[in-house]
């Protein structure tokens, strides 16, 4: 009886995971000192110390999860039951949007020129936010019979006198 011989199976590609992985640059934390986080005073456990610091380098959610190796499903638990979590979690946000608009300023500054304005309209919104005209048909006057105005009138009066507010709607 003669042996035959096992072809070699073809090469499989990489996973895409993998292959992603391999070809996906990897990405900067924002931060990278992040000595400036205290947790002092706060009762946290080391995974959710783990987790923010993360997110402070990070500023998502979902990159700080990965590289906190943290599920996301246990930080959104953390969130809704833990308030010294939350607050942290909140208070670490705020810092991490700062630290863009201290970036979005210095990038106005160096002459981007779209920054410049998009930091205008939310500095100044009266006078660089996007105008919005109000009129009636064909861009004329906005035209209101006595007869609205007065049942406006009496549909906030019932509002006010059944003890509705607007909230509530």
């Amino acid at each position: 009886m003669r042996r035959v011989k096992p072809k070699k199976a073809p090469a499989m590609p990489l996973p895409m995971a993998q292959l992603e992985e391999e070809t996906r640059p990897k990405p900067v934390p924002a931060v990278k000192d992040t000595s400036f986080i205290k947790f002092d005073g706060r009762k946290l456990n080391e995974d959710q110390k783990r987790f923010l610091s993360e997110l402070i380098k990070w500023g998502t959610q979902t990159r700080a999860c990965m590289e906190a190796r943290i599920n996301p499903l246990q930080v959104e638990e953390w969130k809704q039951d833990d308030s010294n979590f939350m607050t942290a979690y909140e208070i670490i946000m705020d810092a991490f949007g700062d630290l863009l608009e201290d970036r979005a300023i210095q990038m106005a500054l160096e002459g981007n020129e779209k920054m410049l304005m998009k930091l205008l309209q939310g500095y100044k919104p009266r006078k660089y936010g996007k105008k919005v005209e109000v009129g009636g048909p064909g861009g004329g006057p906005v035209q209101l019979s006595i007869a609205d105005l007065a049942r406006g009138f009496m549909i906030e009066q019932s509002k006010g006198s059944s003890g509705e507010s607007d909230e509530s709607q």
